[in-house]
């Protein structure tokens, strides 16, 4: 019985994570100046199926390699976490500009929650045509 649940359980949390993909992402390589000092900018647009995202102030090491991106999708919550990869890091950190494109499994209302480096810094609802 518990194998079961455990199973099934393990099957509706990976269909989720089946249904949203990361279709692109670019992030600035330094740090950038921008009008939005000190808060998190987001500016988003929905087209048909699909929500692109540009994060302004995703304030992460001066001295970072890459930002990857980590997704989950529980119900109509999309949570999208922008972690940093660096080897040498600084003592600072700075403002980076992260564009991203996710593809949703449906139209609909959606809850957007993004966090860097395990912070929340934006969460809103999104209905995606």
């Amino acid at each position: 019985m518990r194998k079961t649940v455990l199973l099934s359980l393990l099957m509706v949390f990976c269909s989720f994570e089946e249904g949203v993909e990361i279709v692109s992402l670019e992030h600035s390589d330094s740090c950038v100046v921008d009008v939005f000092k000190n808060s998190a900018k987001v500016d988003i647009n929905v087209g048909p199926g699909v929500i692109h995202v540009i994060h302004h102030n995703a304030y992460l090491n001066c001295c970072l390699d890459d930002i990857t991106l980590d997704i989950k999708m529980i119900g109509n919550i999309i949570e999208v976490y922008e972690n940093e990869i660096v080897d040498e890091p600084c003592r600072c950190t700075c403002p980076f500009r992260v564009a991203f494109t996710i593809k949703v499994p449906s139209r609909g209302f959606y809850i957007m929650r993004i966090y860097t480096e395990g912070k929340l810094v934006y969460e809103n609802g999104i209905f995606v045509p």
